[in-house]
């Protein structure tokens, strides 16, 4: 081989080296601010490795009887994120509060599927606790008694007063159902806006 050749094929194999590299500096690029950016902007929850590969996010809203609170929590965020998996549950099912319904209803239509269920029912149905990227507990009763939670699941406490426990007038009852709920809206728009 002629030395006119050989620098001729060395030039061609760095050419093709160089572009090799540049091309798979490219892909990474792509797929690590492109793509894996994409995933964790629209599912990741921070600390949940079952996000970064997408799909869409779920939520669980846990309290004693799944009569008030979380049925509140569920109502709110489904209106707040309808592309959300969103359930409640309680550790008993002690059947829906009317009174919770008619201020629920203040904020528009009801969901047609509410029910009071536990979590055994929710397993029943396809929806395990391991199958959630969040479990929102909203007493300390569902906090201290919730099982063990797989490290895949994050877990918020925010704790609520049990607004069928208050004793009063229909318009002082009314005013405290609607207090818990704005608390509770207020703390669930803030969480919502915190997420990346």
């Amino acid at each position: 081989m002629s030395g006119r050749t050989a620098a001729h094929a060395g030039t061609a194999t760095v050419d093709i080296f160089y572009k090799s590299i540049s091309i798979y500096f490219e892909l990474f690029n792509y797929l690590h601010l492109g793509a894996f950016h994409g995933w964790h902007t629209q599912t990741q929850d921070p600390g949940n490795p079952w996000s970064l590969f997408g799909g869409e996010v779920k939520v669980l809203f846990l309290c004693t009887g799944n009569s008030c609170r979380s049925q509140m929590g569920e109502i709110l965020l489904r209106r707040l994120r309808p592309a959300w998996q969103v359930h409640s549950a309680g550790l008993e099912a002690h059947g829906l509060n009317p009174v919770m319904l008619q201020v629920m209803a203040d904020g528009g239509k009801l969901p047609v599927d509410l029910h009071s269920k536990t979590l055994d029912d929710l397993q029943a149905a396809g929806h395990p606790l391991e199958s959630f990227d969040t479990v929102v507990t909203l007493c300390g009763d569902a906090r201290d008694r919730c099982p063990v939670l797989p490290g895949t699941v994050l877990h918020e406490h925010w704790g609520l007063p049990d607004p069928a426990t208050f004793f009063g007038s229909e318009r002082e009852i009314l005013g405290h159902f609607r207090r818990v709920r704005d608390d509770l809206s207020h703390r669930m728009r803030h969480w919502v806006g915190s997420r990346p």
